[in-house]
């Protein structure tokens, strides 16, 4: 069996780059690659949760990537899928959205209990938190599951009162392993693990390896596979003109967030550079800090041409009242 975390099939705006959508393509091709060459043919996929990013209005070319993947899985019966509901999976008024996903395989809505070969499962979809009491045996707990001390993409530690303690969890088990969604980023405490996202997603995740699981159904053994983030984002610090040589690589092939110390740099000569530089595709990011200290106070400026926002930035920095403005709005 192969397990695979959050999908966040999306196509956000800032990503649009000459008629395609950069986000969009690169979650398709990692899915793509992930049941094309990573599972076996005949295999068991048990997707985590979470398919789409927005849990409201998905568009249909963003539905029909994640359609379009799952069919070439299934052609000549090469795979048989299993659908855990994830937190995104429920819109804002509580209606399930992915109803549909049942065509293409089981869609687990309520916590089951299954047996697959000589392993035990229980799978555990969002808010299905009630576990029978009466279990023996080992047992694999898969599914959308909040754990304490886990951590979110941008390093929040989920500690919110609907989360479970790992132990308590584990207790209600014989023997048992933790496999969950959820969080973007691969994890690990103890006997409980967050498979993460298959791509990077926007809010702060940057992890740089991303994963797939597989479980031996005779011994009950997972083990990791390690996957190429398609949406792996290079992180370049600008705190002082000197840091400019690092604008004049080829950033063709890559995703380029831009960390920019706003008051210590030469932001015009900064847009002269960026302008002859070879960049698909940048994220420039507001920070304020001296030195290497940089401290980032607003993020997800986002374009695909910099001119625009470049020159936003050099009329902030030229006003010190709006620079004042944006700082407070940010903090």
């Amino acid at each position: 069996m192969l397990i695979v975390g959050d999908l966040h099939f999306d196509a956000p705006a800032k990503y649009e780059v000459g008629g395609s959508n950069l986000y969009l393509d690169a979650v398709t091709e990692s899915l793509n690659n992930i049941l094309q060459y990573t599972a076996k043919k005949g295999e068991l996929v048990l997707f985590l949760g979470d398919y789409f990013e927005k849990k409201d209005k998905i568009e249909n070319r963003v539905k029909n990537r994640l359609i379009d993947a799952l069919e070439a899985g299934l052609k000549e019966k090469l795979l048989q899928y299993i659908f855990v509901v994830g937190n995104h999976d429920i819109n804002s008024i509580g209606e399930l959205t992915i109803k549909w996903l049942a065509q293409y395989g089981k869609l687990v809505t309520q916590l089951e209990i299954m047996q697959f070969q000589e392993v035990n499962f229980c799978l555990m979809p969002w808010g299905q938190w009630d576990i029978p009491s009466d279990l023996k045996g080992k047992y694999i707990i898969a599914g959308h599951i909040p754990l304490r001390g886990f951590q979110f993409g941008n390093g929040q530690v989920d500690e919110q009162d609907d989360c479970y303690i790992v132990e308590d969890l584990l207790s209600k088990f014989e023997d048992a392993e933790i496999i969950v969604g959820h969080y973007h980023n691969i994890q690990q405490h103890g006997k409980a693990m967050s498979i993460g996202s298959i791509v990077s997603v926007d809010f702060g995740d940057l992890s740089i390896n991303k994963a797939v699981a597989r479980i031996s159904l005779q011994e009950g053994k997972i083990g990791i596979i390690t996957i190429e983030n398609k949406m792996k984002k290079e992180i370049i610090n600008i705190t002082s003109d000197a840091d400019f040589e690092k604008l004049n690589k080829d950033y063709l092939d890559k995703f380029v967030r831009i960390d920019v110390a706003m008051n210590s740099v030469n932001l015009e000569r900064m847009q002269e550079i960026l302008q002859q530089s070879r960049m698909r595709w940048v994220d420039i990011n507001l920070v304020k800090g001296k030195d290497k200290n940089l401290s980032l106070e607003e993020s997800d400026n986002s374009i695909e041409g910099v001119d625009e926002y470049i020159k936003s930035m050099i009329d902030t920095q030229q006003n010190k009242e709006l620079y004042k403005e944006v700082i407070s709005e940010a903090l």
